[in-house]
């Protein structure tokens, strides 16, 4: 008899339990309290305040994997950057390369030296100032014991003024060249990728030999 009332008091215990929980003795006043969790809910990810960004290490990568270069041809004559411009147009993306003529003078000497000692230098100073020579200078450093009878901005010009010293008796000058002339043009590459340096190979017939190189 005891066991029995044991085993309903625990069944309307249950039954009891069970409809507390879900709340169906509210109307009584029985009603379990609400569970209230501040800083979960602080922890929870809010969507509308996540942000998209790049990975700085992702770039690092990308970079490492498709670097730029800055590129710049040998100089070229007018015939060969022709060809490479007509290539360059056809083959690598608008705005990628420019054309970099080039025009540096160069500077030529008439020049008498190099002789043994002063004394002969002192010597063919004063044989010239007879003759009336002007100008009569002395030579750079690196051409001394000399004399330099002028400078000249073209060969042409040089040439000229020793065929006119030697018909006024000037014996034994000579044209030196001091800086030669520079002329050409260059083809400049400032971002290289991948894909132009492989294009830049397929031109390699055409330089001759020759290849673009790292600017300076």
């Amino acid at each position: 008899m005891k066991l029995r009332l044991l085993v309903l008091a625990l069944f309307l215990a249950n039954v009891f339990y069970a409809l507390w929980a879900q709340g169906a003795l509210a109307a009584w006043g029985l009603q379990p309290k609400a569970v209230h969790e501040p800083q979960w809910l602080a922890q929870q990810l809010q969507p509308q305040a996540l942000a998209l960004r790049q990975d700085s290490k992702l770039r690092q990568q990308a970079q490492r994997l498709n670097p730029t270069q800055c590129l710049l041809s040998p100089l070229l004559d007018t015939a060969l950057a022709q060809k490479m411009e007509a290539l360059a147009a056809s083959n690598l993306p608008a705005g990628s390369w420019q054309s970099l003529p080039i025009n540096t003078p160069g500077q030529w000497m008439l020049y008498m030296g190099r002789y043994p000692n002063e004394a002969a230098l002192a010597k063919k100073r004063q044989e010239l100032e007879r003759l009336r020579i002007s100008p009569i200078e002395a030579a750079p450093t690196e051409y001394q014991p000399g004399l330099s009878l002028g400078y000249f901005d073209n060969a042409e010009q040089a040439q000229a003024a020793l065929s006119q010293m030697q018909a006024r008796g000037v014996r034994n000058a000579q044209i030196v060249t001091l800086k030669a002339a520079v002329q050409g043009v260059h083809i400049r590459i400032d971002q290289a990728t991948e894909a132009i340096r492989l294009e830049l190979a397929k031109m390699r017939p055409v330089l001759q030999a020759q290849e673009f190189a790292p600017c300076s």
